[in-house]
Formats: C-alpha cells, sequence, structure tokens
C-alpha cells in the first residue's frame, strides 16, 4: 500500500559506467561505491572449481574440509537462487477499498496463492492491514499461513494509524498478546503522515525491544519525516530487523537523503517496491522515471539489504503481479543473473531463516 500523493522527484543527472551492468543515469556517482558492493557480492556467491589438493600424508586428490564446505554452500545456493520471495503482499477475506465489492475474493488467500503459483513465486510475507471489515486481519493471514506454512509467513499489525490504539500506550504487550495468539515472523506499523515523536518514546522503544526478544522482522510504513527518529531506534535495538516499505516514500531530494541515510543502520533495509506509487504515471511499466531511484537505494544499501515486494492485490489497479517481478529484472538487465536472484529471492529467505 502506498502513501497517497507520491511521485519522485526526477533530477537530470550524469552518466555513471557501471561494470556489472549499462550505464545509468544517476545524480549519485555510482561507479566506486556501486561496483564495490556488487564485486563483493559476486566474490561470495563466485562458483570456483574444487581444488585437488595434497594432504599432509602425501595423498593426492583429497577435498579439504574447506573445499567440502564451499560445494555445500554453493549448492544451497543455487536451491536458493531458482526461488522467489515476496517481502510485501496483502491477504484479505474482505475487500477493504471503496470501488470494489467488500464481499469480493480479489485480494484473498487463495487469489494471492493462485498469482505465486502462476509466476512460481516460492513464498510470500503476508503484512497484515485490518482496515475496513477486516479487523481480525491478524487471524485470517495466519490461519493462512498454518494452512500453507511452506508458502506463507506473517507479519502481524499493531497498531497501525486505521487503528483506535494507534499511538495510546501499551504496544508491547498488544504485539506480545498477538505473538501468542497467532503465528508470525513479524510485525507491521503504518504510520501516519506527520511524525508525531511517537518513535521517540518510551513505549516505541518497549515495543521494539519486545520485537527484539521475540525474534520478530519490523515491516514499517513511514514516510521520510519519521526516518530521524526510526534510525535512532533501530540502532537502540540492534537485533530487530527493519524493513522499510516501497523504498522508503521519497518524493523531494531532501526526502530521498533521508532514505539514504537509513543504510548507516545496518540493521535497515528497504522493499523494493511501489515503483507505481513513485511514478507521476502509475500506469506506465516499467517506470523507467523511477530506475536513478532504485540504483541510488542500491548503492547506499548493498545488495543484501534490498527485497523485492509485488504490494499485491492494491498494486492490481496499476500492474500485474508478473510485472511486478519484471520490473527488477529490466532495472537490471545486462547485469549478473545472481544479483536480481539476491533482491526477488536470497534475501528475504535468509532473513526468515534467522527469524
Amino acid at each position: 500500500m502506498r502513501h497517497p500523493d507520491v511521485s519522485l522527484f526526477h533530477e537530470g543527472g550524469t552518466e555513471a559506467t557501471n561494470q556489472y551492468g549499462p550505464p545509468r543515469a544517476t545524480g549519485l556517482s555510482l561507479g566506486t561505491n556501486l561496483a564495490l558492493q556488487l564485486a563483493r557480492i559476486q566474490a561470495a556467491t563466485e562458483a570456483w572449481p574444487l581444488a585437488s589438493v595434497r594432504s599432509r600424508s602425501g595423498r593426492s586428490d583429497v577435498q579439504t574440509e574447506a573445499d567440502q564446505y564451499a560445494n555445500r554452500q554453493l549448492q544451497l545456493y543455487d536451491k536458493l537462487s531458482a526461488m522467489i520471495f515476496d517481502s510485501h503482499c496483502h491477504a484479505w477475506e474482505r475487500w477493504p477499498y471503496p470501488g470494489v465489492d467488500h464481499a469480493s475474493a480479489i485480494g484473498s488467500v487463495d487469489a494471492l496463492l493462485r498469482q505465486m503459483d502462476s509466476e512460481q513465486v516460492h513464498r510470500a510475507l503476508v503484512v497484515c492491514a485490518a482496515i475496513g471489515p477486516n479487523p481480525e486481519n491478524n487471524l485470517y493471514a495466519s490461519n493462512a499461513s498454518r494452512n500453507h506454512g511452506d508458502r506463507l509467513d506473517i507479519a502481524v499489525d499493531i497498531d497501525s494509524e486505521w487503528q483506535a490504539s494507534y499511538h495510546k500506550p501499551g504496544s508491547a504487550a498488544r504485539l506480545r498478546a498477538e505473538a501468542e495468539r497467532v503465528d508470525a515472523v513479524g510485525f507491521t506499523h503504518y504510520l501516519a503522515r506527520g511524525n508525531d515523536g511517537w518513535l521517540r518514546t518510551d513505549d516505541a522503544f518497549e515495543l521494539f525491544a519486545t520485537a527484539e526478544e521475540l525474534k520478530l522482522v519490523a515491516s514499517i510504513s513511514a514516510g521520510p519525516e519519521w526516518l530521524i527518529d526510526l534510525r535512532e531506534l533501530a540502532r537502540r535495538t540492534p537485533n530487530v530487523p527493519v524493513l522499510l516499505h516501497h523504498m522508503g516514500f521519497p518524493a523531494t531530494e531532501p526526502e530521498l537523503l533521508e532514505v539514504l541515510a537509513c543504510a548507516t543502520v545496518p540493521t535497515i533495509g528497504v522493499k523494493v517496491s511501489g515503483f507505481n506509487y513513485m511514478s507521476d504515471l502509475d500506469w506506465d511499466f516499467p517506470y523507467r522515471e523511477t530506475h536513478e531511484l532504485f540504483w541510488r537505494i542500491l548503492a547506499a544499501f548493498g545488495l543484501e539489504r534490498l527485497y523485492w515486494g509485488s504490494d499485491f492485490p492494491v498494486s492490481r489497479a496499476s500492474l500485474t503481479y508478473r510485472q511486478s517481478i519484471e520490473i527488477v529484472r529490466t532495472v537490471l538487465a545486462g547485469s549478473d543473473a545472481r544479483l536480481s536472484s539476491a533482491i526477488l529471492g536470497d534475501n528475504l529467505g535468509r532473513l526468515l531463516r534467522r527469524s
């Protein structure tokens, strides 16, 4: 889901040559920083041949323990690289927005699974949102996760802006109670426009400290005005992975700099989603005016902290589920295929295993 009236501030930049892909128009010099990041990832995942070595006893053609470990890691990498993980989607029993009959099943768990099957998406993180006629969306999504445990994980909705409990005392207790009631790997919190200072309160710290104790991921919808406080909160709870929705919603250059500043906190990552929200024309796939935004975020955060998300079913008003995947492939066209594999699946798979 998006914040309303968001469009990308597009500033003409200079051509920068990137050895891992075609030249990119960018207002930020990508050459050194991005090349180093991508080179590091490429080196870490390079498929090297197992060496024939000589042991201390003089026997040849004996694999060392390091060789065997490397082989196992490569086999795991090859297996995971074929998988796609969706970091941001929704599922509702009843459609929550105007213009469509609330009884419609276009946003249901079954509809999500059909899209995942169609595009060979292995697993998805369902970001709960108790909007409108879905006050029990956490329970609905949790039941789906239990029924499809190999396909769906959930982040429970805790005190988001549409709830009466928004920024009321007791968020940590509500998270703990919800974590006991449903199966979740994370929680989500949607912040309203306008920073009211809540992220600087003891209540916010207790919420994140509880997430840290429960080993939950924090999936946060926050406009740029919140990010200075979110960075400090993330530093105080260094074992909570924080995922920013939809590339952080930057609408101006100063707002984009706030997003990029989050890269200084190693536990903050970015969901590569919402290209349509960042574009002046939300139907203009593949949203080429937003590609510079992607590359600047990649240059700041590095490859390991970017996570593709579809925003299904909300995004269906602008693009198909497949198109939400193809945007990443289009932006990375000409680059090493393992780069798109990392963003489309490997990174989230690794994060969920830790959770």
